[in-house]
C-alpha cells in the first residue's frame, strides 16, 4: 500500500465513490427494483444517448489492457502489472457470478410500453445481468490508478469517470442499479486484492534479501 502523501490523498477517490454508493443504496432499500431503475433514469435525448454510448467503452476490457500495457512500456511496471492482474481478476469473478446468478436485464422484464427509452438495436434483451462486468472493469482500473497517484484532481476525475461509466450501463438499459453497484464493489475488491498481493510479494522479497 502507498505511504505518506499518496495514502492521505487516496480518500478523495474513495470518499467520492462512497458518497454515491450511500445515496444509491438508500434508493435500493426504498424502491422496488424496476421502479428504481426508472426513477434514476428519467431523462433521455440524442446528446445523452451519444455521451453514454461513448463513455460506456471505458468499461470494455480492451481499455484496461491498453492502459496496463502502456504503463508497462513506459517504465511503470508494478502499476501496469496490477492493472492487468486486476482486470483479469475482476473479469473472472464477474463471469463466475454471471454463470451462477441468473438475473434478467431490464428489457427482459420491463415492457417498452412502460419504459420508452430502450435504444433499438442497442439495448440487450437477455439475462446474465448480475453483476455489471463493464462496471467491475472500470472500477478496478480507476481504483488502481487513483490509489497509486498523489494528484488529488486526478483521483477525483477517475472517480467521476468510473461513476459515469457505471451509470451509463443503467442509462443504456443494460443493467439495473443493483447490478452496477455489485459490479463496482467487485471492481474495488479486485483492485484492493491485487494491491494487497503486491505488497505481500514485495515484503517477502525484501525479507528474503535481508534474511
Amino acid at each position: 500500500m502507498q505511504k505518506g502523501p499518496q495514502a492521505s490523498s487516496r480518500d478523495l477517490y474513495t470518499t467520492t465513490v462512497a458518497g454515491v454508493f450511500i445515496i444509491a443504496l438508500i434508493g435500493l432499500w426504498s424502491f422496488p427494483k424496476t421502479e428504481y431503475f426508472q426513477i434514476v433514469n428519467p431523462v433521455h435525448n440524442d446528446f445523452l444517448d451519444g455521451f453514454f454510448k461513448t463513455i460506456t467503452y471505458l468499461g470494455d476490457g480492451w481499455v484496461s489492457i491498453i492502459v496496463g500495457l502502456a504503463l508497462l512500456l513506459t517504465g511503470k511496471k508494478p502499476l501496469g502489472s496490477m492493472v492487468l492482474a486486476g482486470f483479469a481478476l475482476s473479469g473472472l469473478l464477474s463471469q463466475l457470478l454471471k454463470s451462477f446468478v441468473s438475473m434478467p436485464r431490464p428489457r427482459a422484464i420491463i415492457p417498452d410500453s412502460a419504459y420508452p427509452h430502450f435504444i433499438a438495436d442497442y439495448t440487450l434483451n437477455a439475462w446474465n445481468s448480475f453483476p455489471s462486468g463493464h462496471t467491475a472493469s472500470v472500477f478496478t482500473l480507476t481504483a488502481l490508478l487513483a490509489w497509486n497517484s498523489s494528484i488529488p484532481p486526478r483521483k477525483f476525475t477517475l472517480a467521476v469517470a468510473a461513476i459515469l461509466t457505471g451509470y451509463s450501463r443503467i442509462y443504456l438499459g443494460q443493467h439495473f442499479p443493483d447490478d452496477v453497484l455489485s459490479g463496482a464493489l467487485l471492481g474495488l475488491f479486485s483492485a484492493y486484492g491485487v494491491m494487497m498481493l503486491k505488497d505481500r510479494f514485495e515484503l517477502r522479497n525484501k525479507t528474503a534479501r535481508h534474511g
